[in-house]
């Protein structure tokens, strides 16, 4: 600021100069407040879609669990399947192994269940999304 004052000592009618200097740094101001703003959108919205993705996987883990539970039979718990997503079961591990459909086909979530055949009740040794 001291530069301006400097500059404008001498001079008279610079109140023209003075004005579009002004204007330029409120726009520049403005426009970085917008970028931030769109930023932070984009990143709030993957966010969000991320943690819906890991709700719908640790209720795919829970029904599967459940599934394990109620049945008596390895082809219950083989016919287990989760809509929008390709799930494979190792029926005789109890793995349950959730990939994301389409062409990667990326692993998203595995689920191994041990089951203790005489209290009849089992215990999650991993349970793990990536």
């Amino acid at each position: 600021m001291t530069f301006i004052k400097k500059l404008c000592r001498d001079r008279s009618g610079l109140a023209m100069e003075m004005a579009m200097l002004v204007m330029v740094v409120t726009f520049a101001l403005g426009a970085l407040m917008v970028t931030v703003a769109v930023m932070q959108n984009d990143s709030t919205t993957k966010i969000t879609d991320e943690f819906k993705q890991e709700l719908e996987l640790e209720q795919i883990g829970e029904s599967f669990c459940e599934k394990i539970k109620t049945s008596n039979s390895k082809s219950d718990i083989e016919s287990f399947s989760a809509e929008g997503y390709s799930v494979s079961v190792n029926a005789d591990a109890l793995i349950l192994t959730v990939r994301e459909n389409g062409a990667s086909g990326d692993i998203l979530m595995t689920v191994d269940v041990d089951v203790d055949q005489e209290n009849g009740t089992y215990e999650i040794v991993k349970w793990e999304i990536n």
